[in-house]
């Protein structure tokens, strides 16, 4: 309930990205059943390539978590009739209107006349008008309300990756994050308290209450002997 509740306070669905979601990203799965809006980034081969009933591979995305997340802008031509004319990308309007769509997660591409494309327009465009490439993935890569991190700094082997990885988080998580966190196995890696105040440093407060229901949440929903419950925090 806590994501419904988070729906309340927005009053809008928040975007969650799963930061080392797993190749089969159960975690995106069920929050895409539950009715939320939810992506994951795993470095994974088989990231997205899963064929799973009722999985979408299109909120999947192959992805080193342990580098810094970027996205780059890109357009390509939608046309498909001989009538629409390519415009000049460089000239006086076309390239301040892509400039703009750009820095606009919520911004699908560009018309003609410079006039920006949303998921409202499209329905009642011509064909001719530059779509941007990977739009979805800006949405959740610029547009994440909360990231999950679940696991994943076990994997993590080196502190430069395992740091990269919680500057990912911080960047993301605009709302905040839901982190577990796994003792160190070997020397030089982060501790839970360690990683938690990596976070703390850029204004992330963990939230003791919404951490205690998130531990019994994730206590009644997995094996008896699961660690990630007992260092799940909510920040």
């Amino acid at each position: 309930d806590f994501f419904y509740g988070e729906m309340r306070r927005l009053l809008r669905q928040p975007l969650v990205l799963d930061l080392g979601s797993g190749q089969p990203g159960f975690y995106v799965r069920a929050l895409l059943q539950w009715g939320l809006t939810a992506y994951g980034l795993d470095g994974h081969p088989d990231t997205a390539a899963a064929n799973v009933p009722g999985y979408s591979r299109e909120f999947m995305k192959r992805w080193d978590v342990t580098r810094k997340v970027v996205w780059s802008c890109n357009f390509f031509w939608g046309a498909q009739s001989e009538d629409f004319a390519t415009p000049n990308l460089h000239d006086e309007v076309m390239k301040p209107a892509m400039q703009r769509c750009c820095q606009d997660p919520f911004c699908e591409g560009v018309q003609g006349d410079g006039s920006p494309v949303t998921t409202l327009d499209i329905g009642k465009l011509p064909l001719g008008w530059l779509h941007k490439a990977d739009d979805l993935w800006q949405l959740a890569i610029q547009a994440s309300d909360w990231v999950l991190a679940l696991g994943t700094g076990a994997h993590i082997r080196t502190r430069e990756a395992q740091e990269q990885f919680l500057d990912n988080i911080r960047t993301l998580g605009r709302q905040g994050a839901i982190l577990s966190w796994q003792a160190p196995a070997e020397a030089g890696e982060m501790s839970t308290e360690e990683a938690a105040s990596w976070l703390r440093k850029d204004g992330f407060v963990v939230d003791m209450e919404a951490s205690r229901r998130a531990r019994l949440f994730a206590g009644a929903h997995m094996e008896l002997g699961h660690s990630h419950s007992n260092q799940l925090l909510v920040l």
